[in-house]
């Protein structure tokens, strides 16, 4: 079932939700981009550091440990909206994903989903992210797709 703009606003209003600013979403996607990269770093310093001065090895090294990257991403993202409703960049400044539907934190599959697309979204030049300039609950294409809104939490 789709609900209409107007039914997503009577039930934020009903539960007293508020949805996450475009400002608290950026800082939170930061954040969770310097953990993600951090931790990337710590799994592979040995390999990054072996390499010393080779320029060419270095970066053939990264181009093949990409993949990793973006598994870590996914298990990182899916992991945490699965069990928390949000990653530690969104914990930290106090947003949260709910799904429209339930107003409870996605299931399993739609975490799953939600973060496969959104990634998909980052490969394609943050395309599914534009989508949340001209929301009124700032909803990128993925949360649209996934039927998913990023509020404040309590």
């Amino acid at each position: 079932m789709r609900l209409s703009d107007e039914k997503i606003e009577e039930i934020l209003f009903r539960e007293k939700l508020q949805v996450a600013p475009f400002s608290k979403r950026a800082l939170a996607f930061l954040i969770d981009e310097i953990i993600i990269s951090m931790l990337f770093v710590f799994i592979f310093y040995t390999d990054f550091t072996s390499f010393g001065e080779d320029r060419a090895e270095l970066l053939q090294m990264i181009s093949h440990t990409v993949i990793y990257l973006v598994l870590l991403k996914y298990a990182y993202h899916s992991i945490f909206t699965f069990f928390y409703g949000a990653s530690v960049g969104k914990l930290f400044v106090k947003i949260k994903i709910i799904q429209i539907d339930s107003l409870d934190t996605p299931d399993l599959f739609t975490s799953l989903l939600r973060c496969f697309f959104r990634l998909l979204g980052q490969e394609l030049l943050y395309i599914t992210y534009f989508f949340a300039w001209g929301d009124r609950f700032i909803r990128t294409l993925h949360d649209r797709f996934v039927r998913t809104i990023v509020i404040l939490q309590d």
